[in-house]
């Protein structure tokens, strides 16, 4: 379970989606949105999701919660695809 506690007060450098290990198709999806930087919701989620692991995540409303659970998401499809290939 991940929990994002409240915002912190101190500017600390978010994770690039650059940095994020997905598809090709991802990375683009995120650059045609305008979207260089992960929220803290997403930057604690995402990598553990794309791992397999389930999450239970409560953020305020406008912190990309559905970024978060949408890119695994995805992601979990575009690995069942190459599987059937």
């Amino acid at each position: 379970m991940v929990y994002c506690k409240k915002i912190r007060t101190e500017r600390r450098r978010n994770m690039l989606y650059s940095e994020l290990q997905c598809s090709e198709a991802s990375h683009k999806a995120v650059e045609q949105m305008g979207v260089a930087e992960m929220t803290e919701i997403q930057e604690k989620t995402i990598p553990v999701m794309l791992a397999g692991r389930d999450v239970i995540a409560k953020a305020p409303t406008g912190t990309g919660k559905t970024c978060a659970f949408g890119i695994p998401v995805a992601e979990s499809f575009g690995a069942k695809d190459s599987e059937d290939l």
